[in-house]
């Protein structure tokens, strides 16, 4: 099975050869194996992300559970996010069984890593503990192989301390280790942590640890091993067990007693602190006002999309208007940055006529407005992120549409996202009492668009402060494009009760107005959210990794 029929419904995605066959692309390394947990069965669960000739499924073992999405009980997570959450319930290896353990034919060490080794490798978990602290006893989140010579676990507890031991075994002449220690980790009771750890034979093992917040709101702890990885075999028919070692004769070895919410394994992959830092910032900006989201990965019939994200309450689907369409991917095409593919779809949409075009994205439903996601009756607070790429050079003559509220009536509320006609990037805010009333951000120099690349384009607004937009390739040393408005933002008087425009206005165009001409990958939008210069910069961040897209929920 292809990387292609191994991805479920989103994933956080890293680019993998195996889905191309013998193209070459230029990335370091691949995620092999994600769960999120939002696809389970009687007594299985199915990886969201899998690596071509690997088995996709994992069994439950025990009495390990799987709470599916709309029951993740991720309370830091304001949308949830749509993934679901596995249970390892407490308890000493020696009385009881609970973890997760990968299942089906094609379900070991090599399948996943194509090694026999220990090679070279990151473990990324999103792990929520259900006690106040450790209590001075062994606790396993991951281990590969059994409990003797030749395995990577990850583990809490040893040697009557709080500390987090990332470790990495082999047997040459007698077991040896290479460990990373961070000690003295605090741990909160359902609070929730990015754990992980990374390895490579030859050099020293490395472990993180961070609770999930906002960004800056936490510090990560950091450890690096003293020890290199000594050369190992025979590793590679074992398979992998999450919340505890699959076989121990360790009383004292327990269960995780806790929650995981993501579980990633990454080949050829050796990582920095700071990838971790980017891998947590992508999280915590995911994690925090997150309302609607599309990576055009799903597409029932094609006119219409369903979004990958959409918060309570609010439509998560999507009409395809006019000349526009939707390719599902599995891969986008990123040529100007370097990188082959993303697993993510796209949105193509076509400038079309000026005066008749409606070639767009336009959410659908009664509660597909946007009241329905920005959950205010005026303009709200919120942030636009847009993955766009134009079909055109240098700034247009004629409007070109990336944003808008949609709204048909004279007197409507009117949101606006668009370049051309003299600006190269515009964010108007507008609404009619006895005279339009408009603020509006303008980038007129410092950004120049070029046809084929990707850019990173955002709005941000707040009543009572400056509107801000911004723009920046996704990959390059161009720095960022930003501008902010003249004076503040007013609450509008009126309900915007009108649908979500992506490539084109909702209301009726004119001749010197056109869709967008361009690409999208990606749509967010969050509430609740006012973002400027620092905070796009770090959502592009870690979007772009040493080469590889990663888009993480």
């Amino acid at each position: 099975m292809s990387m292609a029929s191994g991805i479920a419904g989103r994933g956080c995605v890293m680019l993998a050869a195996v889905c191309l066959g013998p193209v070459v692309l230029h990335v370091r390394g691949e995620l092999v194996l994600e769960h999120d947990f939002r696809t389970a069965g009687a007594g299985t669960v199915t990886a969201s992300v899998y690596r071509s000739g690997s088995s996709p499924q994992a069994a439950l073992v025990g009495d390990a559970a799987v709470f599916p999405a709309g029951d993740n009980d991720l309370a830091v997570w304001s949308n949830s996010v749509g993934i679901g959450r596995l249970r390892i319930p407490g308890g000493a290896n020696s009385e009881a069984t609970n973890q997760l353990v990968t299942s089906g034919t094609e379900n070991t060490w090599y399948n996943y890593m194509g090694v026999t080794s220990h090679g070279t490798g990151v473990i990324a978990m999103v792990y929520r503990p259900l006690w106040n602290r450790s209590g001075y006893i062994l606790r396993t989140w991951l281990a590969h192989a059994k409990q003797q010579e030749n395995q990577v676990c990850l583990f809490l507890g040893e040697g009557n301390t709080d500390d987090v031991t990332a470790r990495a075994m082999w047997y040459s002449g007698g077991s040896k280790s290479a460990d990373a220690v961070i000690t003295n980790a605090t741990w909160t009771s359902n609070g929730w942590y990015l754990v992980g750890m990374t390895w490579k034979e030859g050099t020293m093992t490395r472990a993180y640890f961070r609770e999930l917040a906002n960004v800056g709101a936490t510090t990560s702890r950091w450890a690096e091993g003293t020890t290199a990885l000594g050369e190992s075999f025979n590793l590679g028919d074992a398979r992998l067990s999450v919340g505890r070692r699959e076989a121990s004769d360790t009383g004292s070895d327990l269960h995780s007693n806790g929650d995981f919410a993501i579980f990633q394994l990454y080949r050829n992959e050796y990582w920095s602190q700071s990838e971790f830092e980017a891998l947590y910032a992508n999280l915590s900006l995911k994690i925090e006002g997150l309302v609607l989201e599309y990576d055009f990965r799903t597409a029932p019939d094609g006119a219409t999309v369903t979004a990958s994200t959409a918060c309570a309450g609010a439509s998560g689907e999507g009409s395809v208007d006019g000349a526009a369409s939707v390719s599902t991917g599995p891969n986008v095409v990123l040529s100007s940055m370097g990188v082959d593919a993303i697993s993510h779809g796209s949105l193509s949409v076509p400038a079309g006529d000026g005066d008749t075009s409606t070639n767009r994205l336009l959410t659908t439903g009664d509660d597909g407005v946007w009241h329905n996601y920005l959950g205010a009756q005026d303009f709200g607070t919120g942030v636009v992120a847009l993955v766009y790429k134009p079909n055109y050079d240098g700034r247009p003559a004629y409007r070109h549409w990336l944003l808008n509220h949609g709204a048909e009536a004279w007197n409507a509320t009117s949101v606006s996202l668009l370049t051309g006609d003299g600006a190269d990037l515009l964010g108007s805010f507008a609404y009619y009492s006895g005279g339009w009333q408009t603020v509006s951000a303008t980038i007129t120099n410092g950004l120049t668009w070029r046809g084929g690349t990707w850019y990173l384009v955002g709005l941000s607004w707040r009543p009572g402060t400056n509107v801000f937009v911004y723009a920046r390739p996704l990959t390059g040393g161009t720095s960022a494009a930003a501008a902010t408005s003249s004076s503040f933002l007013l609450s509008a008087p009126y309900w915007i009760d009108a649908p979500i425009s992506i490539g084109m206005k909702g209301a009726t165009s004119f001749w010197a107005e056109k869709s967008a001409d361009g690409t999208f990958a990606l749509v967010r939008l969050y509430r609740n959210r006012y973002w400027t210069e620092n905070d796009f910069d770090a959502l592009r961040e870690s979007l772009v990794k040493q080469g590889t897209i990663v888009f993480v929920r």
